[in-house]
């Protein structure tokens, strides 16, 4: 099995203070050897964001998070061709069930992108955001654990 982990998850795994560290890490200690732990390229420009707007005394803190982040998972994924019309639909049905405007609709788009990356790629998805509920109902071929609970 394929996991992948969105922003959440991944900020949660390198923060010890977090309330779902130890939970997450109790987790990825039980996939089994053929399984592989996977982030997107969007959660690296997310943490390159954060370090950029950070202040000077959590910069370290976050490089060292991005560079945790490209050394432990089995792999980065990038978006394909093939998410795009998962990620056309998908946001289309989305914002048709929550009869959301235009503008709404923009602050879930790296959400619905991780979800046609895991659609696409035949991955879990890791996080807690309740969108993901949602697009588990407008799509069969979506899975997603919450690890953060």
């Amino acid at each position: 099995m394929k996991y992948l982990l969105d922003s959440d998850a991944v900020s949660i795994l390198y923060d010890d203070k977090r309330e779902s560290y130890d939970i997450i890490h109790s987790k990825i200690s039980k996939l089994r050897d053929k399984d592989g732990l996977f982030t997107s390229m969007l959660i690296l420009y997310e943490l390159e964001y954060s370090f950029f707007n950070a202040s000077d005394d959590k910069k370290i803190s976050i490089r060292n998070t991005i560079n945790s982040v490209l050394n432990d998972f089995d792999g980065i994924l990038s978006l394909e061709e093939k998410g795009a019309a998962v990620f056309g639909e998908l946001k289309m049905l989305f914002k048709k069930r929550k009869n959301f405007s235009r503008k709404e609709m923009r602050k879930h788009n790296i959400d619905i992108m991780l979800a046609s990356t895991a659609i696409s790629l035949s991955c879990i998805l890791i996080g807690a955001d309740k969108i993901y509920q949602d697009i588990a109902e407008l799509n069969p071929m979506f899975f997603f654990e919450n690890w953060l609970a």
